[in-house]
């Protein structure tokens, strides 16, 4: 389904993906939608397959040609204007610190990017981005949430970086940004939680 930002009124269709799919990475750019990974149930080892829709467009989404260098699903995502970077996730049989990404515009294969500092899945926020870079906050290891923040240089590759601190450990927030800032709202599965936290994307220093 989509909106039109700049107008209220409901939701319109779209069109349908490939697959049913759930927990996915996610990307875009200007011109491009990007669907990476998800649950696979009954298995719920997750998928390597990539789909993207036009924006500007209605229709269903196509294969983007190329898969992501495995499977995994419930990750971290971020992007800029040319590049999808998704990171940890769940694989099938554990939490993964496995960082690649993609070209946007292209169809060629993910590759290899890096690896967060810890394994993790259901991370704080799915896009969040400045042109320059991603940060992934919150998520949880076995049998505990985090409240780690960590960023990548998405235009380089390489490990992701300390950033600091959520105010509370949590999985599964809501998560937005501009080219300044990043926020990071609710989540806290199985116990909600109401807190918003910002960043200021050029500072490393927490929440």
């Amino acid at each position: 389904q989509f909106i039109n930002l700049d107008t209220i009124g409901n939701a319109i269709d779209f069109g349908d993906l490939l697959n049913q799919t759930n927990e996915n990475h996610v990307a875009s750019s200007r011109t491009r939608g990007i669907f990476a990974g998800s649950y696979s149930s009954p298995a719920q080892e997750g998928t390597n397959t990539i789909e993207f829709v036009t924006i500007a467009s209605q229709g269903n989404s196509v294969d983007f040609g190329a898969d992501m260098t495995t499977k995994h699903r419930s990750g971290h995502s971020a992007s800029s204007s040319t590049r999808g970077v998704f990171g940890g996730g769940f694989d099938g049989s554990d939490r993964t610190n496995l960082i690649d990404y993609i070209t946007i515009a292209s169809t060629g294969d993910s590759k290899d990017f890096g690896d967060l500092i810890q394994k993790g899945m259901n991370g704080s926020g799915y896009t969040v981005s400045s042109p320059t870079r991603g940060v992934f906050a919150g998520g949880d290891t076995p049998g505990a949430k985090v409240n780690l923040i960590q960023f990548i240089t998405i235009a380089t590759t390489g490990n992701s970086t300390d950033f600091g601190d959520l105010s509370e450990a949590r999985r599964d927030a809501g998560g937005v940004g501009s080219s300044v800032r990043g926020v990071f709202a609710a989540g806290g599965y199985p116990s909600p939680k109401t807190t918003i936290d910002y960043v200021t994307f050029s500072s490393n220093g927490g929440a």
